[in-house]
């Protein structure tokens, strides 16, 4: 068997001007990156440039995923903001007031509150940092391409959730049963799992499931 080169001017070269980004932007049939050509540039590709790049987004993505659950699970458990309520007795004759809830001060004064507080600045660092990338992709792809996309809209929204959270916790506003800062948190933790899978894709066997 003789082995045949066949020069591709391009092929493998990064941005738009690469060859396989002229063939998505065509709307080709699916099979079209099937053939034996174009999947040794993909594997080339992926080995040389994408592969590692992937793995450290994913690491990082995941470290983000795990600290905002865990402080969802301490939000869950926070009492909200110090207030006065009434407290009745039998009849439903008021006897007394009570104070619930915690300030800021409050929870200095407990290992959670600290865990809870610590945790607030490390989501606010990641929704800052991914914002930043969203801002990046923003500028190089143009607004119309940028915005086209509905995954973006999604992404926007859950990052800016992550820095929209930390200062109400840290302020104590809007932690009551009217406030919004429950629904913010349950919606994040909706959004951020959601894109998880978008990293699952680069695993094999896993990608071709989702």
């Amino acid at each position: 068997m003789e082995a045949v080169m066949v020069q591709l001017p391009f092929s493998a070269q990064l941005g738009n001007d690469g060859l396989l980004h002229k063939l998505a932007e065509a709307n080709l049939p699916v099979k079209t990156f099937g053939s034996e050509t174009l999947r040794a540039i993909i594997m080339f590709k992926w080995k040389k440039f994408s592969q590692r790049a992937i793995l450290i987004k994913t690491i990082i993505y995941l470290a983000y995923l795990f600290i905002f659950t865990a402080y969802a699970c301490l939000l869950s458990e926070d009492r909200g903001p110090a207030q006065v309520v009434p407290t009745y007795g039998p009849g439903a004759v008021a006897n007394g007031t009570q104070l619930v809830g915690l300030d800021f001060q409050g929870l200095t004064s407990y290992s959670t509150g600290w865990a809870e507080i610590v945790l607030s600045f490390l989501v606010f660092f990641f929704g800052a940092y991914f914002m930043g990338l969203e801002g990046v992709q923003l500028y190089k792809l143009g607004p119309y391409d940028y915005f086209s996309s509905f995954w973006n809209f999604m992404d926007l929204a859950a990052y800016a959730c992550s820095m929209i959270i930390p200062p109400c916790v840290l302020l104590r506003y809007q932690m009551n049963d009217k406030g919004f800062v429950y629904a913010l948190v349950a919606c994040e933790s909706l959004l951020l799992w959601g894109k998880s899978l978008f990293y699952g894709l680069a695993i094999d066997g896993l990608g071709t499931f989702i």
